[in-house]
């Protein structure tokens, strides 16, 4: 179980280093065909990077109800 932790935290921490280059594949490579699905993702993106702590978009209601929508 400890081996599982470590690796998750690892992946979690180049999700975190690397969040810039992600996003810019993303808005690159959009995967979306549906109308406004591009638009919910990018908001609540956009929120995140915004808010600039997972911590903080953890608290946020509002960001928390984007999350879900998209």
């Amino acid at each position: 179980m400890l081996e599982r932790t470590k690796e998750l935290e690892h992946r979690v921490e180049e999700l975190i280093a690397g969040f810039p280059y992600f996003i810019d594949v993303f808005e690159k490579n959009v995967p979306f065909s549906k109308y406004g699905q591009y638009e919910l993702h990018n908001k609540t993106i956009s929120m995140c990077l915004e808010l600039g702590r997972s911590e903080a978009a953890a608290h946020s209601s509002v960001f928390i109800g984007l999350l879900w929508n998209t």
